[in-house]
């Protein structure tokens, strides 16, 4: 197919399958813009990079208007929840298999992976922090767990709600490892009749 008269926009396209379909766009003659968070990533030869993140309506604007000439658009950006939520649920499991650090492993890579993918604020990001946070305290490290637990308890109940289940959960997760540790830490910050069941 000859595409020498077309103009393309490719998001995500600094690696993987977003490089892959800028290149050969770019092998059947269309002119192609790159779009990715950081512009600086795309290696490709021949492409026009573009700053462009479409989590940020700002951006997806001031990129529009700088490739105003676009014919094709392949909206290619985005993440893998379904990665991030197996890799979690690996960690879940082999932390009640009583492989507590490893659980510990596999949490911090899951986080950082839904960091990167979702943001540091997003629900899953947050999910994510709190049970590696959870799994640390239950892995031996129960005073960086309840300090890191305290500092993500104000940003779950922002982000959810503070009578969000994943943010009850959270004061519960929180109360649980000051049980366990022994620090009293005055009263646990819900009572037992806010818990989700």
């Amino acid at each position: 197919m000859d595409l020498s008269t077309s103009t393309a926009l490719v998001t995500g396209a600094n690696r993987g399958l977003g490089r892959a379909l800028a290149a050969e766009l770019l092998s059947r003659g269309a002119t192609v813009y790159a779009g990715a968070r950081n512009p600086d990533q795309v290696d490709l030869p021949g492409v026009t990079p573009i700053a462009l993140d479409i989590t940020d309506p700002a951006s997806v604007a001031a990129a529009a208007i700088a490739t105003g000439d676009v014919t094709v658009l392949i909206n290619n950006a985005g993440s893998s929840t379904g990665a991030l939520i197996a890799r979690h649920n690996l960690a879940y499991w082999r932390g009640l298999a009583g492989e507590r650090r490893l659980a510990v492993e596999e949490f911090t890579a899951a986080a950082e992976d839904a960091q990167l993918a979702l943001g540091a604020d997003h629900p899953t990001t947050l999910t994510y922090r709190v049970n590696l946070s959870f799994w640390r305290g239950l892995a031996g490290q129960p005073a960086m767990a309840l300090a890191e637990l305290a500092e993500l308890q104000p940003r779950v109940d922002s982000v959810l709600g503070a009578d969000h289940p994943r943010a009850l959960r959270t004061r519960q997760q929180r109360a649980e490892l000051m049980e366990r540790s022994g620090d009293s830490g005055g009263p646990p910050p819900c009572s037992p009749r806010c818990w989700p069941t």
